[in-house]
């Protein structure tokens, strides 16, 4: 029977993941227990055990993409066994998450602005360094913009991978 590989809550606020890196490749076998895929969350980086033993089938999340929790990641089986179609349980798992994205990008900005009317000018420039996640600092890398950039939209100090892709989908829908 074939077993969906799922990611899973592994701390209270976690709503997304990040696949670093398949340690196996369809098509190969794989032992319950043994490393799979390293995950990358805002908090930690590990590597997720294949859940049962059997052929590695289908990778549906692709090195580097960002999922929410629940995203069926791969599929696991028999060689001659039907797969069960994900594609649409996936696809609504993400419209749902990038909706939540949106609007919560939406009330950090809306913060930001009521912050920013009752904030009084400084003559001195601001030179504190933003503190950011290591996830949010690569994925602001790959989009060429900085963290300071996200952290003076949003009106944040503290920048996580969220953040960013906030940031990147108001800036999107902006423009």
């Amino acid at each position: 029977m074939a077993v969906k590989v799922v990611i899973e809550k592994v701390f209270e606020n976690m709503e997304e993941a990040t696949i670093g890196k398949w340690l196996k490749r369809e098509g190969e076998y794989v032992s319950e227990g043994e490393p799979l895929v390293e995950i990358i969350t805002e908090k930690v980086t590990f590597e997720m055990e294949s859940p049962s033993s059997g052929i590695l089938r289908r990778i549906v999340a692709k090195e580097k993409s960002t999922v929410p929790v629940g995203f069926v990641i791969a599929i696991l089986g028999n060689s001659d066994e039907p797969l069960p179609n994900v594609d649409e349980e996936n696809e609504l798992l993400m419209k749902r998450w990038r909706e939540t994205q949106v609007s919560v990008g939406q009330e950090k900005t809306a913060q930001r602005d009521v912050a920013v009317e009752k904030e009084t000018p400084t003559t001195q420039p601001q030179t504190k360094r933003i503190r950011a996640t290591p996830a949010a600092r690569r994925l602001a890398r790959e989009h060429n913009i900085t963290v300071e950039e996200v952290a003076e939209a949003l009106g944040i100090e503290f920048v996580s991978e969220s953040d960013v892709r906030n940031y990147l989908l108001l800036h999107t829908k902006e423009h």
